[in-house]
């Protein structure tokens, strides 16, 4: 069923990101050269969610993400809602540098 596999692909794609934003998140709460990780986790959710397509070399991204396509649909609508919300838990971080969230804050 066509329907039951675009579910799990949004499923697997939700899982990604949010391990995506942990790692950054612990990479921003880490410091100091680690800070550039977790900046470029963030610009790259930031884009996704905004613009629909990004790429993050420093990630191991080179390929654009392309969300958005020719024709945008529900299923855009949710890759966006997905990456915001995890970009939205990278700012849900406890500890570490008390500069973190407002480095994430500044990109």
């Amino acid at each position: 069923n066509m329907e039951r596999k675009s579910q799990d692909e949004l499923n697997e794609l939700e899982d990604a990101l949010n391990f995506l934003a942990l790692v950054g998140s612990a990479a921003s709460c880490r410091g100091r050269f680690s800070s550039v990780t977790g900046d470029e986790v963030a610009r790259f959710l930031a884009l996704i969610s905004c613009e629909g397509a990004a790429n993050a070399p420093t990630i191991g991204i080179s390929t654009p993400l392309d969300c958005l396509g020719e024709t945008p649909s529900k299923q855009d609508t949710e890759i966006s809602i997905l990456a915001g919300t995890a970009l939205g838990s990278m700012f849900n971080i406890k500890g570490g540098s008390p500069f973190a969230r407002q480095r994430l804050a500044h990109l």
